[in-house]
Parts: structure tokens; sequence; C-alpha cells
């Protein structure tokens, strides 16, 4: 995947977001349409946050290394959220979801 498609995609993801009351959830269906293209992008994410990860560890550049760590947590939360709304649980992949990002929050010191 090249960079401008890459970018273009970001895009659509971000531009996809509605607002709800408890805050933003994305359409995830009408971006990627097939249970395959949601996984994909989703270890695309994935990929691409373990590469800034170690990254900052090969640079040894605690900064970017203490950032991306959370974030690296958080994709693999995502990840599991799009796999298991895909095949049909969507409500205990939002309360797996809820859960984790409070571990998160609670570990990294995130508020």
């Amino acid at each position: 995947m090249t960079l401008p498609a890459l970018a273009a995609v970001l895009f659509r993801l971000a531009s996809t977001a509605t607002p709800l009351q408890s805050g933003t959830v994305l359409d995830i269906a009408s971006l990627f349409p097939t249970f395959e293209l949601r996984v994909a992008a989703s270890v695309l994410v994935t990929v691409a946050v373990v590469a800034v990860w170690r990254l900052g560890a090969r640079l040894h550049d605690k900064e970017l290394e203490a950032v991306s760590m959370p974030v690296w947590h958080l994709s693999v939360t995502v990840l599991r959220l799009v796999v298991v709304a895909g095949g049909g649980g969507f409500v205990f992949a939002l309360w797996s979801l809820s859960g984790d990002i409070g571990t998160i929050s609670a570990q990294y010191d995130l508020g």
C-alpha cells in the first residue's frame, strides 16, 4: 500500500466518525464492507503502531516509546473489537473494549 493510499484510508476513517451521547464511534461497516477488509485494516494499523514502537526502542527514544506503548495496547484491543464485532458479538466486544481501556488508563496513568 502506497503512502497516498494509506493517507486516503486514514482520512476516510477520520471522516466517518459519527457523534453519539457517550463519545464517538466509527461506522466500520460502511468504511470496510467485508469482514476480511476490517481485519486487514486492523492488522495494518497494528503493524504501523508496532513499527513506531520498535523505532522508538531502536533509537533509544524513551519519549516515543512511552507514547507508542499505550497506543499499541489500544490497537490490539481495537483489533479484537473488529474481529469479535465482525463475527456478530458486538455487545460483548464493546464491553471488552471498555474494560481494556480502563486497564490501559490505569497501567499508563492516562487519567
